[in-house]
């Protein structure tokens, strides 16, 4: 804050920018050496007044205010929205076949749809085996693409300053509100899977004692677990849901800090605890997160139905099932 006054010597007729304590006093011109009066007017130089500052610079300071932490967190949870839409392309169910306590191989079925078989060492193979593939990771891939380019194209929307403060910080909120919740619905798809399982297992156990023992007399065993995509979508989805939490903190305690320090001015506190992203906001993100979730596991995993996985690769192990009586006889 600086009053401007000019020298009144008519060879110099410096312009000076004289701070507001020096008001009323007399100060030596740099330009001239001789002394001048700085008036006692309150009035600002041009571009520290509020009312003349150019637009562009108003602009970055009514910017949505985060710190490099915050950006680092947020790249986190880009990265681990796709790592978790990938993981529709690793194993989400293994199951080792064993004769006895012999073991034979791994049966691996991908949430993408495709079926491998790897026989043990020293065991016969079946051959290649391909699948017609599975919606429900077409859909998970494509979401969770969808997810991390519009939760960072807002993010950086949001913080670019080309919209109005508030609402830019909207949008902010809203990025992070929903990253919250999609996080919630990778948590509640993944542990469908994982109740799913044992289902599974009593079922391939009922169906397999009539399907082999019961016509080649071998003693065939299937322990299904989960596999390692299913491992790294809780994991991913754990991590994604209490990073935008972290986010979410960090920007509360900055806007706390903008208004202590007065930085926003004409804005009440009022005005400021509304750009909060409260717990009530954070409650209602997770109550939609567990609702999307619900929904999914209703239409997609339905861990109750284990039948129409056992017929998908149920072909698979019989056939490696019969290959290896073959080769025994």
């Amino acid at each position: 804050m600086s009053i401007k006054t000019r020298c009144p010597n008519a060879a110099c007729g410096k312009v000076l920018a004289v701070k507001l304590e020096l008001a009323g006093k007399k100060v030596k011109c740099p330009g001239c050496g001789g002394r001048l009066s700085v008036p006692m007017e309150s009035a600002q130089s041009a571009p520290d007044r509020p009312e003349t500052r150019k637009p562009a610079r108003a602009l970055r300071q009514d910017k949505v205010q985060a710190d490099g932490v915050t950006h680092v967190l947020f790249g986190g949870c880009i990265a681990l929205i796709l790592l978790a839409a990938f993981a529709s392309w690793m194993s989400w169910l293994s199951i080792a076949v064993n004769e006895g306590e012999k073991p034979l191989g791994h049966l691996v079925l991908t949430g993408a749809g495709s079926i491998a078989l790897t026989p043990a060492k020293g065991e016969p193979t079946i051959g290649e085996h391909s699948a017609s593939g599975s919606l429900e990771g077409a859909v998970m891939l494509s979401l969770g693409i969808a997810m991390a380019l519009l939760l960072g194209a807002g993010y950086a929307v949001s913080l670019a300053g080309v919209l109005e403060r508030k609402r830019s910080e909207q949008i902010l909120n809203g990025v992070l509100l929903v990253g919250l919740a999609w996080g919630i619905v990778l948590i509640v798809w993944g542990a469908g899977w994982f109740v799913k399982i044992p289902i599974l297992s009593q079922t391939m156990q009922r169906e397999m004692v009539g399907g082999i023992q019961g016509k080649r007399n071998a003693e065939f065993t299937y322990a299904p677990f989960p596999g390692l995509g299913l491992f790294v979508m809780i994991l991913s989805a754990l991590f994604i849901a209490y990073l935008f939490s972290q986010v979410a903190s960090r920007l509360n305690k900055i806007r706390k800090d903008l208004f202590v320090a007065e930085q926003m001015k004409g804005v009440s506190r009022k005005g400021i605890e509304d750009l909060y992203m409260g717990r009530l906001r954070i409650r209602i993100a997770e109550g939609v997160g567990l609702l999307l979730g619900a929904i999914v596991v209703v239409i997609f995993v339905r861990p109750w139905n284990a039948d129409d996985l056992w017929k998908s690769f149920q072909p698979t192990l019989l056939n490696h099932a019969v290959r290896v009586m073959e080769v025994k006889n």
